[in-house]
């Protein structure tokens, strides 16, 4: 998931890359990279005046499903909320149940995990095999911290509050974390830390 013009505008792939569903604050739309087709996801946000209380007047976020559908929920004038849905087959409009099992959800087992100084833990996420957490040593000083479900807790990496800031990509078991050579993307299953290309001292996974 990446932000680009000033966090204005929200560009997100779903799994494997097959879909990419753009944000512009005004309507979120949905492109195949197979068939170069576009279309539009939702209505767009429309002007105060004159007033309609069923109306979006702004969109509050986005998110994928296992099957990859696209999930968007909107705040209308009025008060309420709404979700519209849409996959490669097209938009499926406003839709009244997600699912109510989503890939991070599969981490139940996190809870009952004793992370030491608890207290002092947070961000904690998980997927079936891992935990991640960053952990506030005091002064200015993180470490992002892992386990898997039986294993003990280990530091993959210590900073400073630039690490508060990390992603967990959950679908892939890797951490997404700030670094002075740029964004590192850290697998979590083994492997090397690598940096993103394209990225610099001061860029921020979001």
């Amino acid at each position: 998931t990446i932000y680009t013009g000033g966090g204005a505008d929200l560009i997100t792939l779903s799994a494997g890359g097959k879909l990419i569903a753009t944000n512009d604050v005004r309507n979120v739309c949905l492109y195949r990279r197979d068939t170069g087709k576009r279309f539009a996801l939702t209505p767009g946000v429309a002007p105060s005046q004159p007033f309609d209380k069923n109306a979006i007047v702004s969109l509050q976020g986005m998110r994928w499903s296992q099957d990859g559908t696209l999930y968007v929920w909107a705040r209308l004038y009025g008060g309420s909320g709404r979700i519209y849905a849409g996959d490669a087959n097209g938009p499926r409009g406003v839709v009244t149940q997600v699912p109510q099992h989503w890939p991070d959800d599969n981490a139940a087992w996190a809870a009952d995990y004793t992370i030491p100084d608890r207290d002092y833990a947070d961000e904690i996420h998980a997927n079936a095999r891992h935990i991640v957490w960053w952990q506030n040593r005091g002064h200015g000083d993180i470490a992002l911290m892992t386990a898997t479900r039986q294993g003990k807790p280990r530091v993959l990496v210590a900073g400073h509050w630039e690490l508060a800031e990390s992603v967990f990509d959950y679908a892939a078991s890797r951490m997404i974390y700030a670094s002075f050579d740029g964004l590192i993307m850290h697998p979590l299953e083994g492997g090397e830390p690598q940096p993103i290309a394209g990225t610099q001292d001061g860029d921020q996974a979001m």
